[in-house]
């Protein structure tokens, strides 16, 4: 069994790629939850590094945030899964929609449980810009949804684009969004560093799962 195991990785790398983002992506995520939740220390070093960048005052910076947190919005990002998803489907993309109505609906239905679980509490900064949610603060809701969507999205623009300079720049004008709605969280006052990282680790490691499934699905209907 092990020999066939084995064979299987070398002929088709991608599942031992899998299996090692979501490895690493699900420790990093465990290391920040217990970091965060039992070492005061660590908790008291997220609220410094993060009250200090919510302290920044710039204008422009005030109004960008404004704009990337507003991108991140639940409901905006639903509707622009559902959008996509959708396109995909009545493009004969089939796999590729339920991937991403998949990965994007269900990954935030996870990030909203673990909000429940954890009850971290929002920051009580000095500098809040927006009214703060009446939700729990990690991982970050925002930084989630827009991570699932823009890498999935990325991950289905390097399957089809045909030129890599194509797959290059739209993964990295994609991704660099996420970044951006992630840390607006933290520059308006409503999320630590710790909750935007962990949305990240989490949905690194929960879109793992989804691209093996993914990879599956396809297979099974190649052959």
């Amino acid at each position: 069994m092990t020999r066939i195991v084995e064979d299987s990785w070398r002929k088709d790398p991608r599942a031992g790629v899998l299996v090692i983002v979501f490895g690493v992506a699900i420790v990093s995520f465990v290391l920040l939850v217990v970091a965060a939740m039992l070492f005061p220390s660590f908790a008291a070093l997220d609220e410094t590094a993060s009250s200090a960048f919510a302290s920044i005052d710039s204008d422009f910076l005030d109004s960008a945030s404004r704009a990337f947190t507003r991108l991140g919005d639940i409901e905006i990002m639903m509707l622009l899964t559902a959008l996509a998803s959708v396109a995909l489907w009545y493009t004969g993309r089939r796999p590729e929609s339920i991937l991403l109505a998949a990965t994007v609906a269900l990954g935030t239905g996870l990030g909203s449980l673990f909000k429940d679980i954890f009850e971290r509490a929002r920051p009580d900064f000095e500098y809040v810009r927006i009214p703060i949610p009446d939700t729990y603060s990690f991982p970050s809701g925002h930084a989630l949804a827009s991570f699932l969507l823009f890498s999935t999205i990325a991950f289905i623009v390097v399957l089809e684009a045909e030129r890599f300079a194509t797959r290059v720049w739209v993964t990295t004008a994609l991704l660099t969004l996420g970044v951006f709605v992630g840390l607006s969280r933290v520059y308006l006052g409503v999320h630590y560093f710790g909750d935007v990282i962990a949305s990240w680790m989490l949905g690194s490691a929960w879109m793992t799962v989804t691209v093996a499934s993914y990879f599956w699905l396809t297979r099974q209907q190649a052959e």
